[in-house]
């Protein structure tokens, strides 16, 4: 009787084991699939992350210089219109002809629009889409001016319009921009090139990699396999289908940014079945892609459920305690393989969202901070942060907690004192409690910058002066006049102007050669600098003729600053020593000058109308003689 319970109970436990190994097989191979496709997709999604913060710090100073040039044609035309706007007040029909043939800034287009009829001076109004026009002239009846940027691919260009005084017209002026948009594309495009190395390293599993697709052109272009790169991406094999159009719609989707689809392994031998993971890098129109083939995903999953199948086909208990226990250990595995990405050197952490303490990181991060790992793991991200910054990641952990993605820029310490610039991009495994933070060390390109900076700065006092006097240059008048007059107009303050040139300097040159010419301009610019006020200024406005701004100084006593250079300059000996063969003489020519004055707001309220009333006032003093001082 007990040996047939004994029996019973004996198969009744292995009909139970036969029954639960299949059941519990099929759900630990289900659970390992998924966590091996979940761990894939975000570390492609981080991949793809990280390449776009390469490129962004590699293309800063390139969209930064590209938005510069743009406000320098802002400002271009800004001028432009002031200085043309008074000759449209009085000379329409006339001033058409000439502009129609003659045009100082090259391919710009100008139209004068009302409500009746247009007059078009040079262009034509299809220059400016219907819609684009309709909105501009409708935002102009309560603006002055206004400047409008149309980012059409084919034909960028600058709309800028301006109220004319009188008749309710509007100008219009419309600046192509297709050049400045080829010339920064191209180097873009070479700046990319030298990121072409760094990217072709990257690898994403077995056979997978990165792929940069161009949104304008729908062109390769980066792909690591030969062939490919500068090439259009071609339709799907075998079935045909679109693949420019399917990466365009997968980036728009956001979180579910994956698509299945068939192309070439990479020896070309055959077709195989791909997924590629997409987002797009907004300023230059890229689609950044990661790629894997549906194989070696396939074959990772199918080695794990090898693994867990035999254990589970032992049919005891303690097989399944082991399963489970495998399968968490396989979970953690998967985790750390995404936070020890040694495949590009950018640095990877993964924080606790409690407290920022640093659960794992990569060596890349460890050598940015000149330490070892352990010494790192278990602290606080806040810790490492430059104390000055430490609030600003505070606030961005805040916005990847709420789902606001984006970067931040910031500095580290490292363990030897020194300050690190980095750019941090963070991913929100809400999950498994942990935030994935990527480091990519911009502190030479900072350092570039600087030195950039301060060549820049060198370079702009260069360009600002003169070459032979050492006087400021008429490009740095135009500039401070218009600051200056500005300036005045906002405080109520004066400005004045004195113009004056040197009576009958082409005698000197004829007389005593070039040489006793230009050394004459060279003493007169020191002798005029060295009695001036440190505020006032002196621009060579062109061959003998120079201009003094005066600000806060009156029309009265302008005239008087005049009258006492005039004065100093008649007695003053110029002298010259030239080498003339065995002998050297010494020069002693004499001269005179003559003087022009024109204040704020006397004499007019715009730089335009000023600069014509002082060389008004010159020309009198001229006319009148020389060697005299005249007022506008």
């Amino acid at each position: 009787m007990r040996k047939s319970v004994l029996s019973k109970i004996l198969f009744v436990s292995i009909a139970l084991v036969l029954m639960t190994v299949p059941i519990v097989t099929i759900l630990v191979f289900d659970l390992i699939q998924n966590i091996v496709h979940k761990t894939e997709k975000d570390l492609v999604n981080s991949i793809i992350d990280t390449t776009i913060n390469l490129i962004e710090v590699s293309m800063t100073t390139v969209h930064e210089e590209k938005e510069s040039r743009i406000l320098e044609i802002h400002k271009k035309l800004g001028n432009f219109a002031n200085f043309i706007l008074p000759l449209l007040e009085k000379y329409t029909e006339e001033l058409k002809g000439i502009l129609t043939k003659s045009i100082f800034i090259e391919n710009l287009s100008i139209l004068v629009l009302d409500r009746k009829e247009n007059i078009y001076l040079q262009g034509d109004i299809k220059d400016i889409p219907k819609e684009v026009l309709e909105k501009s002239l409708n935002r102009m009846k309560t603006k002055e001016s206004l400047f409008v940027r149309l980012n059409d691919p084919v034909s960028p260009k600058i709309l800028y319009l301006k109220k004319l005084p009188k008749d309710d017209k509007i100008i219009a002026f419309i600046y192509p921009l297709s050049g400045l948009e080829e010339e920064f594309n191209k180097r873009a495009y070479q700046t990319l090139r030298k990121l072409r190395g760094k990217i072709s390293e990257i690898s994403i599993q077995e056979r997978g990699y990165i792929v940069i697709v161009s949104g304008d052109s729908d062109y390769f272009l980066i792909h690591p396999v030969k062939g490919w790169e500068g090439s259009m991406v071609p339709p799907e094999p075998q079935t045909g289908r679109d693949l420019k159009k399917i990466i365009r719609e997968t980036a728009i989707r956001g979180e579910n940014n994956f698509f299945e689809y068939l192309w070439y392994s990479p020896d070309f031998k055959k077709v195989e079945r791909k997924i590629s993971f997409v987002k797009l890098y907004k300023p230059l129109n890229w689609y950044v892609l990661g790629t894997i083939y549906e194989e070696d995903l396939r074959n990772r999953v199918k080695k794990a459920n090898m693994l867990a199948g035999l254990l589970v086909g032992t049919g005891s208990l303690a097989a399944l305690s082991i399963t489970f226990l495998l399968t968490r250990r396989l979970r953690e595995k998967m985790e750390n393989l995404k936070t020890t990405w040694e495949t590009i050197q950018v640095g990877i952490a993964l924080c606790e969202k409690e407290d920022l303490k640093i659960k794992d990181m990569n060596s890349a991060l460890a050598r940015m901070l000149g330490k070892d790992k352990n010494e790192i793991k278990g602290e606080s991200l806040i810790n490492l942060v430059y104390p000055e910054d430490r609030d600003l990641i505070s606030q961005y952990i805040t916005k990847i907690q709420k789902g606001i993605s984006g970067d931040l820029q910031v500095k580290l310490t490292r363990d030897d004192g020194e300050i690190l610039h980095v750019i941090v991009r963070g991913n929100n495994l809400e999950e498994r409690g942990y935030f994935l933070l990527s480091f990519t060390d911009i502190t030479k390109i900072m350092e570039l910058q600087f030195e950039l900076e301060r060549a820049n700065e060198a370079l702009q006092k260069l360009s600002s002066r003169d070459h032979l006097t050492g006087a400021f240059n008429r490009r740095s008048l135009e500039k401070d006049l218009e600051e200056m007059l500005e300036r005045a107009k906002i405080e109520g303050e004066n400005l004045s102007l004195i113009m004056f040139d040197i009576d009958r300097f082409k005698k000197i040159n004829d007389l005593n050669g070039h040489l006793v010419g230009d050394c004459v301009l060279k003493i007169l610019v020191k002798l005029i600098s060295f009695n001036l006020r440190p505020e006032d200024n002196i621009y060579r406005y062109g061959g003998e003729e120079f201009i003094i701004l005066l600000p806060g100084t009156s029309k009265e006593n302008a005239i008087k600053v005049a009258q006492r250079l005039r004065v100093m300059i008649e007695n003053h000996n110029f002298c010259y020593r030239g080498y003339i063969e065995k002998d050297i003489p010494t020069l002693y020519p004499q001269i005179t000058c003559s003087f022009g004055v024109a204040s704020f707001p006397d004499d007019g309220n715009s730089p335009e109308k000023l600069l014509l009333k002082v060389d008004q006032a010159l020309y009198k003093a001229k006319k009148n003689g020389r060697n005299r001082v005249e007022t506008a």
